[in-house]
């Protein structure tokens, strides 16, 4: 299913609103930044860190699938308790980008 593409990390949420996704694609860019690839690294504000393990299953950008509204990901947040892990969902994204 088409969705919004995410290109800037206050789009993701783990718990907690996303503060960066680190990747190598700096060169295809949406308004707000460069589109999110399976291969980012993505931090939150709780401390949490974490990965896609659910990408885009057709579109690429430099040879790697993107994200999307309908991309999922896990995290591993620093809780008292010990490490848990949440999933990583897409809360918005660029409307003006559709992606499969």
């Amino acid at each position: 299913m088409a969705g919004f593409t995410v290109d800037f990390p206050q789009q993701i949420a783990a718990g907690a609103p996303g503060v960066s996704m680190t990747g190598a694609n700096t060169q295809v860019k949406g308004l707000t930044g460069p589109l999110g690839t399976a291969q980012d690294v993505l931090s939150f504000s709780n401390g949490g860190v974490g990965q896609w393990t659910v990408p885009n299953q057709k579109t690429r950008t430099l040879g790697v699938f993107i994200v999307s509204q309908s991309s999922q990901g896990m995290a591993t947040v620093p809780t008292p308790g010990g490490p848990v892990t949440v999933p990583v969902l897409v809360v918005t994204g660029d409307a003006r980008i559709k992606s499969l």
